[in-house]
């Protein structure tokens, strides 16, 4: 992964993509560096957080849960992958280089040579796994399976919310409370209480056939409000 463009997280991706198709369970320490934060668009930017020994302890850890470890084109020459691969060994864990080693061969290759042209083929290659490529020679992962904020949200909600959660900052006095105050926590109770009232107030403007604002943005208020605090203690 190191000194290799995107530390090769498309690559790994790609591989598990069709292992998990082929109905494996699949650890990728891709996918679990990414947990930690690790943003392959940074590099070779390493954080400043971020120490390869770690790395290393916490995928010996997962390595000695696996049945088989799979090896991707190019292990020989990764240092990393040697001292897995002992783990593997002395814990008796099957070790296999991937079968379709000419296909994969080709993906780390397009993204190898990121520097050049890719060949139609490397393209056709790369973009059949879900790996975008662009004129320019860059490429990246797709947006599968990511969550699309600007496709689920709509501004006009989000901006209409926000006009009616400051109107409710106004104190009597005068005065302003933080934008933020909701957070400091409100009961399940409480939030249930009154998502019953707007729901209500909601439904019978419905039915006379008045739909009303801000009483969709009071109920939505409140079930973002209950929400937040079942996720606070998850």
């Amino acid at each position: 992964m190191r000194g290799i463009p995107l530390w090769n997280f498309p690559a790994f991706d790609a591989v598990a993509k069709e292992l998990r198709a082929a109905g494996h369970y699949v650890i990728s320490p891709a996918e679990l560096d990414r947990e930690i934060g690790l943003d392959e668009h940074d590099y070779p930017n390493w954080p400043e957080w971020f120490r390869i020994e770690d790395a290393m302890k916490r995928d010996f850890a997962q390595i000695v849960t696996c049945d088989v470890v799979a090896l991707l084109y190019g292990y020989e020459n990764s240092i990393g992958v040697k001292h897995e691969m002992a783990v593997a060994k002395a814990c008796n864990i099957s070790t296999v280089a991937l079968a379709s080693v000419d296909r994969f061969a080709s993906i780390a290759g397009a993204i190898r040579d990121t520097d050049d042209d890719l060949t139609a083929e490397q393209m056709a290659t790369l973009e059949g796994l879900g790996i975008r490529t662009f004129n320019t020679g860059a490429i990246r992962d797709t947006d599968d399976d990511k969550l699309d904020f600007s496709g689920f949200l709509s501004p006009r909600v989000i901006h209409r919310y926000a006009e009616y959660m400051h109107s409710c900052r106004k104190l009597p006095d005068g005065s302003l409370r933080s934008a933020s105050n909701w957070q400091k926590g409100i009961s399940y109770d409480s939030y249930m209480s009154s998502m019953w009232r707007h729901f209500f107030e909601v439904w019978a403007n419905h039915w006379d056939d008045s739909p009303d604002e801000e009483a969709l943005c009071a109920l939505l208020f409140n079930v973002c409000g209950y929400l937040h605090e079942l996720l606070e203690v998850q």
